[in-house]
C-alpha cells in the first residue's frame, strides 16, 4: 500500500485500472460553478495560489476561477479597500497598471510588498505615515528551536510574505501648530513610576498623540489579537543610550479605537481600551482599525530637555514594538498543526505570539512633511506625501 497515491495492489488487472483512474479524477470538476466560486470566498491567499497551479485552466474549473482577475479584483478591494461595490457591479474599476501590476494579482503582490495602507471610508486629516512595520508567525526550524520576533522569519521574500499575518502603521494626530500636547502629571502617572525625581504638583508634562493603524493581513480564517495597551516606544537619550517608554494604559489618555473598517460609515466606533482589564483589539481577516495613542514624553522633561514640536519626538523616536498574537481558527477542536498548540476551550488549531516592530523614518524623510517658518515656528507642508522608506 502507498498511502502518498492511496493505491493498494490487490492482483486484480481490473482493480488496479479502476483504482488509478480514481487517482487521476479531478473531483473540483464535480462541482458546480456557483459552489466553486463560494469556496474561493473562504480560501486564504496561500490555498488560492496552490488552486491556480491543481491543472490546466480551462472555462469553469477551479485553476480557471481561482487564476481569474475578477478573483483577484475581489481578494485586492478585500485588503485594500480602493473601489466600492457598485463601482466593481458595474466594472467601473480602475486598470491594475495604476497599482503596480499588470493584472490584479500582480497588483495585489507589489501593494502587499510595500505595505499599502488601505483606503479609510472617512478622511482623516493630514495621513501622513511616519512609520511603518509587521509582525510574522513564530517558526520551527529545523533543529527544533523557534524563531519568534518581528523581523523575516525565512531567508527568501517568499517566506517573508507568507508568514506575515499583520501590518502597521504610525500616523500623528497634529495639533494646529505642529507643538507638542501637555497634560498634568497625575495624568501620566501610570507611565511616569520608573523615572526617578517627583515633578511639582500641578505641573504639566509633554506628550504626544499617535495613531497606529492595524491590519490583518491574512484572509481565510485567520484572527489577530493586538495588545495595543502594552505597547512600548524605543526613543533615543541625550547620552546615546537608548530607553523604553511605555504608552499610556489607563485614565483619560488610555488607548482608544477611532476608526474600524468593519462598522458601517453611519457609526463611528470610540472604544476606550483599558490595560488594567487585558482589553485587546481583536481583527477578523482583513479588517483595518486605527487606535489613538499618547506616549508621554517625562524623560526629557526631568532631563531639562526642551521639546516644542512633533519634529523633536520624531527625531528622537526609533520604533514602536507591540504585542500580537495570530489565531487559525479551523471547523473542529481536534484539528492539530506540527507548527502550533492546541486550545482545548475554543475552535483554535494554531496561536502564535510575537512582537511586530514598527521603525521610524529618518530625519531626512520626516522634514519632506514639515517646514520651519522664521519666529521659532513649525507648520505642515501644503503637499502632505508618505514618505518612501
Amino acid at each position: 500500500m502507498e498511502f502518498g497515491d492511496a493505491i493498494i495492489h490487490t492482483g486484480g488487472n481490473n482493480d488496479d485500472t479502476k483504482l488509478q483512474s480514481r487517482r487521476k479524477t479531478n473531483y473540483f470538476d464535480l462541482l458546480p460553478q456557483d459552489l466553486l466560486e463560494c469556496l474561493l470566498l473562504y480560501l486564504d491567499i496561500p490555498s488560492i495560489a496552490v488552486l491556480c497551479q491543481t491543472s490546466l485552466p480551462s472555462y469553469g474549473n477551479i485553476s480557471d476561477l481561482a487564476s481569474r482577475d475578477q478573483s483577484w479584483l475581489r481578494i485586492t478591494n478585500e485588503r485594500f479597500n480602493l473601489f466600492s461595490a457598485g463601482r466593481i457591479a458595474k466594472n467601473n474599476v480602475s486598470r491594475p497598471k495604476l497599482y503596480g501590476g499588470s493584472s490584479w494579482k500582480d497588483a495585489y503582490r507589489v501593494m502587499a510588498r510595500t505595505c499599502r495602507m488601505p483606503k479609510m471610508n472617512v478622511n482623516f486629516k493630514r495621513k501622513t505615515i511616519f512609520a511603518r512595520g509587521c509582525g510574522y508567525m513564530k517558526l520551527k526550524k529545523s533543529g527544533g528551536h523557534s524563531n519568534e520576533g518581528s523581523r523575516c522569519p525565512a531567508s527568501s521574500k517568499q517566506g517573508h510574505y507568507r508568514h506575515q499575518f499583520m501590518a502597521c502603521w504610525v500616523l500623528i494626530n497634529h495639533t494646529e501648530d505642529c507643538n507638542l500636547r501637555s497634560a498634568p502629571m497625575n495624568s501620566l502617572s501610570s507611565c511616569t513610576n520608573a523615572y526617578e525625581g517627583v515633578d511639582e504638583a500641578g505641573t504639566e508634562s509633554p506628550y504626544i498623540e499617535l495613531q497606529v493603524a492595524f491590519q490583518n493581513t491574512k484572509s481565510g480564517f485567520c484572527h489577530v489579537d493586538i495588545d495595543i495597551c502594552k505597547a512600548t516606544v524605543q526613543m533615543l537619550a541625550a547620552n546615546g543610550d537608548f530607553i523604553t517608554q511605555r504608552v499610556i494604559y489607563d485614565g483619560p489618555l488610555s488607548p482608544k479605537i477611532v476608526y474600524r473598517s468593519s462598522l458601517p460609515k453611519n457609526k463611528h466606533s470610540c472604544e476606550y481600551l483599558d490595560g488594567k482589564d487585558d482589553q485587546i483589539l481583536s481583527l477578523k481577516p482583513f479588517e483595518f482599525a486605527i487606535v489613538s495613542v499618547n506616549v508621554p514624553l517625562v524623560y526629557y522633561r526631568q532631563q531639562r530637555e526642551v521639546l516644542q514640536f512633533e519634529t523633536d519626538f520624531l527625531s528622537r523616536a526609533l520604533s514602536i514594538a507591540v504585542p500580537a498574537s495570530c489565531k487559525i481558527v479551523e471547523s473542529g477542536n481536534d484539528h492539530k498543526c506540527n507548527s502550533g498548540e492546541m486550545d482545548t476551550d475554543s475552535k483554535v488549531a494554531n496561536k502564535y505570539s510575537t512582537v511586530g516592530i514598527v521603525t521610524f523614518a529618518n530625519e531626512h524623510e520626516i522634514w519632506e512633511s514639515y517646514m520651519m517658518l522664521p519666529g521659532n515656528c513649525v507648520v505642515l507642508t501644503d503637499i502632505c506625501k508618505s514618505p518612501n522608506f
